[in-house]
């Protein structure tokens, strides 16, 4: 087993090895504009509506009881079968656009600080 002083020096001169080291890294810029590349990016698959219901209904089941569940798959094929064809499609038409691109991952930003 080493003496205190013998770990004592090791640990000195590791430290001082690490901080006198020729190959710092460089420093990290003060602000990084992460949207810059936004334009470059592949655009996200928009899923059909089935199956972004069928995955809805499979994570919100463990939360469930029968009848809860009942209710909501009920509800869920009513909105594929009413509104939900008409706002998928026009979600679609959209995504094709730059602004609401824009407006989407703005939104979006603002969703995940809270």
């Amino acid at each position: 087993m080493s003496s205190p002083s013998t770990t004592a020096r090791r640990v000195l001169t590791l430290r001082r090895h690490l901080t006198n080291s020729s190959k710092q890294l460089p420093a990290a810029p003060a602000t990084y504009d992460w949207t810059s590349h936004q334009r470059r990016l592949p655009r996200l698959p928009l899923p059909p509506l089935e199956t972004t219901i069928e995955r809805y209904l499979e994570s919100v089941l463990p939360l469930h009881d029968n009848e809860a569940h009942q209710r909501t798959v009920s509800a869920a094929r009513a909105f594929l079968q009413g509104p939900g064809a008409v706002l998928h499609a026009e979600l679609a038409e959209r995504g094709k656009s730059f602004f609401f691109c824009f407006l989407f991952y703005f939104s979006y930003s603002l969703l995940t600080l809270f």
